[in-house]
């Protein structure tokens, strides 16, 4: 992710996530034009091109920033049942995760996952590796879970991921 400093870049940048979350409440990405969002977003085509090169960008951003709002949030939390407070934060973005699901973009959160977990962490080879574990094993009960519906609570995920573990060893 992009660090950000500049007031008025950061507005920018807000307003265009702003309207293109707004925008994939009607219509999948791949029928999202740049004139169509920066029209929305009230800034000019080069405000988008000084900040991004494509849609998926945004996206990116958008989920990085989230994610790290929720990280620091549960970092000061009681709370520490990662996989449940992953799936509570997994549960406000429901709106975004869905409209990336049905335009065929799941993609996005596959890597923003894998980003989140490994991206740009140096370690040794052995906690690359339980990284890549970790990254893949909540992509699959993430992924798994979206196709049936987010219905199963953060809790009864947590179960699973354990007991997925359990029965392996």
């Amino acid at each position: 992710m992009i660090e950000r400093t500049n007031a008025s870049n950061i507005f920018v940048c807000e307003c265009l996530q702003a309207a293109l979350l707004r925008l994939l409440k009607t219509k999948p990405l791949e029928n999202i034009s740049i004139l169509e969002l920066v029209k929305i977003a009230g800034v000019s085509r080069n405000s988008f091109y000084r900040n991004y090169n494509n849609l998926e960008e945004i996206i990116g951003e958008y989920l990085m920033k989230e994610s790290q709002k929720w990280w620091d949030s549960y970092s000061k939390s009681e709370d520490k049942n990662l996989t449940k407070c992953l799936f509570e934060h997994f549960i406000t973005l429901k709106d975004i995760i869905s409209a990336l699901y049905q335009s065929n973009h799941s993609h996005l959160m596959m890597q923003h996952i894998f980003q989140c977990t490994i991206s740009g962490k140096s370690c040794s080879a052995q906690e690359s590796y339980q990284r890549a574990i970790i990254a893949g094993s909540t992509w699959g009960l993430f992924d798994e879970w979206v196709k049936r519906g987010m219905k199963d609570s953060p809790e009864e995920m947590s179960r699973f991921l354990e007991s997925g573990w359990h029965e392996r060893t």
